[in-house]
């Protein structure tokens, strides 16, 4: 397995923070990436509230957004890669979005059948 080292220092995320429109990756070693979210379209079309819903993973190497089903790996943001993820899948992705904040409950709920004219 291999470990981000840079002058024989791991590297780990420590925190992440947001302001605008970047992301700032706080390293256990003091130094802050910071990442334009528009390279992550998740992140870009997200709320405020779904961007800090976050947590680390692999020990620091990764973070995980559970409410973007996004994933987001410290070498991936240190080799400056953006999203790989295709146009086509983040349309169906903001589709489902919008799905979700439209239909809401009481939406639902309102849902009638009629009889087809006779």
């Amino acid at each position: 397995m291999s470990t981000l080292t840079k002058n024989n220092l791991t590297l780990r995320v420590r925190r992440v923070t947001f302001q605008a429109d970047l992301m700032r990756v706080h390293l256990e070693d003091g130094q802050v990436l910071v990442v334009p979210i528009r390279l992550y379209p998740r992140l870009q079309f997200a709320t405020m509230p779904e961007r800090r819903n976050h947590r680390l993973i692999g020990g620091g190497t990764g973070i995980h957004w559970p409410d973007l089903d996004e994933d987001i790996s410290l070498q991936g943001l240190l080799a400056k890669k953006p999203s790989a993820e295709s146009a086509k899948s983040i349309l169906k992705w903001l589709q489902a979005r919008q799905w979700q904040r439209t239909a809401t409950r009481s939406e639902i709920t309102d849902i009638q059948f009629l009889s087809p004219a006779r």
